[in-house]
């Protein structure tokens, strides 16, 4: 499904309904590098995985562009990782730990 992003009227974002692809390829303690690619308020975060473009929800606060560190602590019914690190540019994790839920 194609959503305009209505700060930037001249850009689409996709996002894709199923996930099941990516869920199958996923397993509990792997570690994932992601991307926030938008911040799109009340906790809810548009962020990139492996191609895959989802919204997912966090108490934590996280910029445009921030690369983050995850790891993968449950797959099903709902995909929950563990917030590792933020980096601008280049990543590296760090022992920092917070919840994100997509």
């Amino acid at each position: 499904m194609n959503r305009p992003d209505p700060n930037r009227p001249d850009t689409w974002v996709e996002v894709r309904p199923d996930l099941d692809q990516l869920l199958r390829r996923l397993h509990e303690g792997m570690q994932l590098k992601g991307r926030i690619l938008r911040n799109l308020g009340d906790g809810r975060y548009l962020l990139r995985i492996w191609g895959y473009n989802i919204i997912s929800e966090s108490d934590g606060w996280f910029g445009e562009n921030d690369e983050v560190c995850l790891t993968v602590r449950r797959v099903y019914p709902h995909l929950v990782l563990n917030f590792q690190s933020r980096k601008r540019k280049r990543l590296r994790c760090s022992g920092r730990r917070l919840e994100m839920t997509v």
